[in-house]
């Protein structure tokens, strides 16, 4: 009874974390450049970034969001807001100070001032990635927001004078405002990318930058972001967690597990480029099908270890295939196909998938062992709970999953 009661509270616990890949991951983007002479950025921001500080007054004290650029509406008992067209048409102004206000920009040690130039509102299905200065001035010239777009679904793009003097070295950007207390399953990822040299470089940094964050160009620098953006999506996607510990209590450590997770590897591989470039389909219910057909995945690996049987390193091939395109949906939301030294950005992105694996299964196999020392008795008993609640946790996922197929 214990354990039942243990594995349904960890089962609630779990819960948040059914659609890992359908997680509502925002993004915010940076680039900076040298034009005419002049140091600008290229920004697109998400709107509630830019009313942060009402938002945070909002959460701290239930004060509604003041600002003539926004329009309460209410539907029954729930109150929401939209960013009013042609209130920002008629007070660029109002939005283009808060734009400038939404970022600090430093730069050998002294304060940059901000000045922005072009502006357009959108709404979130109008969003184009831009990984270069002519695709944000394209963009830009675009039309903006047909209506008033809901206010947790608009962006706000803009071009911003950081300095009328080209700046070759490392410029420190922050956020101006407080941080915002997001909901659980929200995300936001930084895309920056510095564009003053021929060669442009991408980095990419979570959060909402109250840390800032330094633009100087380094591809090493870059290369390490993407390496613990794949060690991050690895610890925080709990079901390849739970396929790669059942894998491991299957199999121990053995020759086997090698060619089984080198399978999975290589799998995991192909189709996160392949994914990455366009090179499957793109149908509404492709990704849910695709979590629901990774959810069966872990429940598959938890019975053949429950049932003795490790597996075939040609089934765990196939199934890395699945875990690489669940991968490819996460590094998609970070970067598009233009992105500047894509490769780069892969290979560090697969590595650090590749490292997060590895600890993953060390840790596994090091408790078995220290268990087997300490209690071997309890090794068995151990061994036996982990695979029925993963069993019953891939369960649930996929009734959860399965639901967004219909």
């Amino acid at each position: 009874m214990k354990f039942i009661i243990a594995i349904a509270m960890l089962l609630t616990a779990y819960s948040p974390a059914a659609a890992h890949f359908s997680e509502d991951m925002r993004s915010r983007t940076i680039l900076v450049a040298v034009q005419d002479d002049k140091t600008v950025a290229y920004v697109q921001i998400p709107a509630p970034l830019v009313f942060a500080d009402l938002i945070v007054r909002w959460q701290r004290t239930g004060e509604p969001l003041t600002s003539s650029l926004l329009v309460m509406e209410q539907t029954g008992a729930t109150q929401y807001y939209r960013l009013s067209s042609a209130a920002v048409a008629d007070s660029r102004e109002e939005l283009a100070r808060r734009v400038e206000r939404s970022l600090t920009w430093r730069y050998a040690g002294g304060d940059l001032s901000p000045r922005v130039t072009a502006m357009r509102l959108i709404d979130r299905t109008q969003h184009s990635d831009f990984s270069s200065p002519s695709d944000a001035e394209e963009q830009l010239a675009l039309a903006g927001a047909d209506g008033d777009p809901l206010f947790g679904e608009a962006l706000v793009e803009a071009r911003i004078v950081l300095s009328e003097e080209p700046l070759s070295g490392t410029i420190d950007v922050r956020s101006g405002f407080p941080a915002i207390g997001l909901d659980p399953v929200m995300t936001l990822e930084n895309i920056i990318i510095d564009a003053r040299q021929t060669s442009p470089v991408a980095y990419v940094r979570a959060g909402q930058l109250e840390d800032g964050v330094a633009i100087n160009g380094s591809r090493l620098y870059a290369f390490r972001t993407f390496l613990w953006q794949g060690v991050r999506h690895i610890a925080e996607g709990p079901d390849h967690v739970l396929l790669v510990v059942a894998i491991a209590l299957a199999v121990g450590v053995t020759w086997g597990l090698f060619w089984m997770v080198s399978a999975f590897t290589v799998g995991h591989s192909i189709t996160l480029i392949a994914s990455f470039f366009g090179l499957t389909p793109q149908w509404f219910w492709f990704i849910p099908a695709v979590e629901t057909a990774i959810a069966v995945s872990v429940l598959y690996a938890a019975i053949a270890a429950l049932a003795g049987k490790a597996g075939s390193p040609w089934v765990f091939g196939l199934i890395g295939l699945l875990h690489g395109l669940g991968f490819s949906f996460v590094l998609t939301d970070m970067l598009g196909p233009s992105s500047p030294h894509l490769m780069l950005s892969l290979v560090a992105f697969n590595i650090g998938i590749e490292l997060g694996q590895i600890t993953v299964l060390a840790i596994v196999l090091a408790t078995v062992a220290l268990l087997s020392e300490l209690a071997p008795k309890s090794v068995q008993v151990a061994r036996l709970s982990v695979l029925l609640f993963i069993a019953a946790v891939s369960g649930w996922w996929i009734a959860l999953r399965a639901a967004n197929l219909v």
